[in-house]
């Protein structure tokens, strides 16, 4: 397995941006599980491992490595510095910053909802099993905690 930059093939190239992409848009059309994300580990689990590997252990030539699309917009237009001590911070009134990441409030409320589900449901199995009981009692509190941290960002957001 390669640790480094890929190679680019500029055949591959052309004919994954032509001939390729069109074949995929048939498939996807005519075959119901082509294309959905997923799938791959259940049709060729060897296969999806080590395409897994190799995406995530080599990198592509024409890649901006420094800044990825989502966080450029904000790193520009926000007025604190990215890198301060708070894990947690309210940029504008609906761009928060959660350790490297940006979310906005609604996205954040519908995470804090989930956390809070999941977090009941281990909650309640932590009784009824007993090995694992201590473990999925605390992932559970640990989990409410981080939906009232999240819910409350949301609501200084909202004032803002």
């Amino acid at each position: 397995m390669k640790i480094k930059y890929r190679k680019p093939s500029i055949k591959k190239s052309i004919s994954a941006r032509t001939i390729g992409k069109s074949e995929r848009a048939i498939k996807k059309a005519i075959i119901p599980g082509y294309g959905k994300k997923g799938t791959g580990w259940i049709k060729n689990p060897k296969k999806a491992t080590y395409n897994y590997i190799y995406n995530r252990t080599t990198k592509s030539m024409f890649e901006d490595t420094n800044s990825s699309k989502n966080n450029q917009f904000y790193q520009t237009n926000s007025t604190t510095n990215p890198s301060s001590e708070s894990a947690f911070e309210v940029v504008e009134k609906d761009k928060i910053r959660i350790g490297n990441s940006y979310y906005t409030s609604k996205a954040l409320r519908k995470f804090a909802i989930f956390y809070i589900v999941v977090a009941i449901f281990l909650i309640l199995i932590s009784f009824s099993i007993l090995p694992f009981g201590i473990f999925t009692l605390i992932v559970g509190i640990w989990l409410l905690y981080t939906a009232y941290e999240y819910l409350k960002l949301c609501n200084i957001s909202d004032k803002k």
